[in-house]
């Protein structure tokens, strides 16, 4: 064979080998590539069902009915909350007091629906807000007192009458007693879950006139054609 020729044909020799060669490494490269790889896959959940959500907060949530202080059974059932000043307006039994009158309402409290429990205390009275009253001097609020007494039941069934006698039934509690802007309960009422319970409160105010006059008032006279809104305020909290 001619040496040119030769030359060309050891030189296509290698070539094949290097392509061979070059093959071959590629072809271990993808081997090796497959045998590293691996599934992938991912797994979510979450904490509800369908499209609620599983995690939420409780609610505590009072509610009130004005009752007939003679114990009959309401006109309305209609319990609702009233969270504000002046609240649920309430009628007194009398509303033109000569003095050592009294004057008497019912309300009953429960919790609401899907409601956790929890107790309640009865606050001392204040005015009314966005009531316009005939006062000056404050001396009709002054002469006022009150008594509040209290007494529980399943339901609405419970309810008893709401006047003197009131207040001498040893099945009820008397809450407060005294002059009106300054007595508040002296213990809390306790209130199931759910409306699973209800508190009746017995107001009584008292027109009482002082043994001895304050300023501003020259006879007794003097206290005609006054006018009050006391408003009351329960400071409840969950169990």
């Amino acid at each position: 064979m001619e040496p040119r020729r030769a030359r060309r044909a050891a030189t296509n020799n290698r070539t094949r080998k290097v392509v061979a060669i070059v093959a071959a490494a590629a072809v271990a490269g993808v081997g090796a590539s497959l045998s590293l790889a691996a599934w992938n896959d991912t797994e979510w959940l979450f904490s509800g069902a369908g499209t609620e959500p599983g995690i939420s907060t409780s609610s505590f949530e009072l509610e009130q009915l004005a009752l007939p202080a003679s114990g009959a059974a309401p006109g309305s059932t209609a319990w609702a909350d009233y969270e504000t000043n002046p609240g649920n307006g309430v009628t007194f039994t009398l509303s033109d007091l000569t003095p050592g009158d009294s004057t008497y309402a019912l309300v009953a409290v429960r919790s609401s629906a899907d409601s956790l429990g929890g107790t309640a205390t009865l606050a001392a009275a204040t005015a009314a807000a966005g009531v316009t009253v005939a006062d000056a001097g404050g001396h009709l609020w002054n002469a006022t007192d009150v008594r509040v007494s209290t007494w529980s039941g399943a339901d609405l069934a419970a309810t008893k009458a709401c006047n003197a006698a009131t207040f001498g039934n040893v099945a009820n509690t008397t809450i407060a007693t005294g002059d009106l802007g300054a007595s508040g309960g002296t213990a809390a009422q306790t209130y199931a879950a759910d409306s699973g319970n209800v508190n009746f409160y017995c107001f009584e105010l008292t027109f009482t006139v002082p043994g001895v006059l304050p300023s501003g008032i020259t006879t007794v006279d003097d206290y005609m054609g006054r006018s009050i809104a006391p408003a009351w305020k329960f400071d409840a909290a969950s169990a």
